[in-house]
């Protein structure tokens, strides 16, 4: 009886140990997920934040037409941008032609005569 009295509270312990409280599982589980969706939101944040700083980089870095300076055999391109005078390799596929057209020069004449002069 005595071995069989200490089997059945090692069995208890178990079961208590292994069956534990509903109500703090569902607490520590909502915690869980809650602190997941933190996480996740904080990545969206920090990739929106840095798609704007790529945006804003090539916005800027790619402003005004360039001149082709090299064209290499393999695609690559070589662009000056007069502006700052700056030499920049590109991939030539990422480029697109610029025509300038000739704007009509417009000629304004004036013709000058002598001023004309009143005595008050």
């Amino acid at each position: 009886m005595h071995d069989e009295y200490f089997s059945d509270i090692k069995a208890f312990w178990a079961i208590k140990q292994l069956n534990f409280d509903l109500s703090n599982a569902g607490t520590y589980r909502g915690l869980q997920l809650a602190e997941l969706e933190e996480i996740r939101n904080d990545a969206y944040d920090n990739a929106r934040i840095y798609k704007a700083k790529i945006n804003c980089k090539l916005r800027s870095h790619w402003d005004g037409p360039y001149i082709v300076q090299t064209i290499f055999s393999h695609g690559a391109v070589e662009v000056l941008n007069p502006s700052i005078s700056v030499i920049f390799k590109v991939n030539g596929q990422s480029l697109k032609p610029f025509f300038e057209l000739p704007t009509a020069t417009s000629e304004e004449v004036m013709d000058l005569d002598e001023p004309l002069y009143t005595n008050d």
